[in-house]
């Protein structure tokens, strides 16, 4: 069995942040809409599969904010790339990194996969499923990271509001 590591990381200041609220809701004030939770956060994350030698598969990747599980995925690929079922991320880039700790990240190559083969794109998808990255796993980020984005911002106001009295 082959040891890996297995990372994942966002930064909350690069999120999308997306009202799912019912259109009925535009007319109502914004802080109503965010006292009820509508506002979801979809990160962009990083997930890094580490061998035991070092080698390193670095995945950049994206929600679908318009994710159904229900739909089902036209025979020519909704989204570019044909699935046997909906996904919720979406792979952005991938890149392969041979040294640890290597400090030239910007010098590796990051493979776009907007026109990757199909059936190579499903086979990374796959990599990432059977190591735990899979749609309940990223409906836990989703959830997660949408809580953390709200206390942060209820912490901002916070800050603002207390900047504002200051004299």
């Amino acid at each position: 069995m082959v040891e890996v590591r297995i990372v994942l990381s966002f930064d909350l200041n690069e999120n999308l942040n997306q009202d799912e609220g019912d259109a009925d809701e535009e007319m109502y004030d914004e802080e109503v809409v965010m006292a009820e939770g509508k506002i979801k956060s979809y990160p962009l994350f990083t997930v890094e599969i580490t061998k035991k030698s070092g080698h390193t598969l670095k995945f950049y990747c994206e929600f679908d904010p318009d994710f159904d599980e229900d739909d089902e995925l036209t025979s020519d690929g909704e989204g570019g790339h044909d699935s046997v079922a909906p996904v919720m991320v979406h792979i952005i880039n991938v890149s392969v990194m041979d040294t640890p700790g290597r400090d030239k990240e910007k010098t590796i190559y990051s493979a776009e996969t907007e026109n990757m083969d199909k059936s190579m794109y499903l086979m990374l998808l796959n990599m990432l499923a059977e190591r735990g990255v899979d749609n309940e796993f990223c409906q836990w980020l989703l959830d997660y990271s949408t809580a953390l984005e709200q206390q942060h911002y209820i912490k901002f106001l916070e800050d603002l509001q207390n900047f504002v009295k200051l004299q």
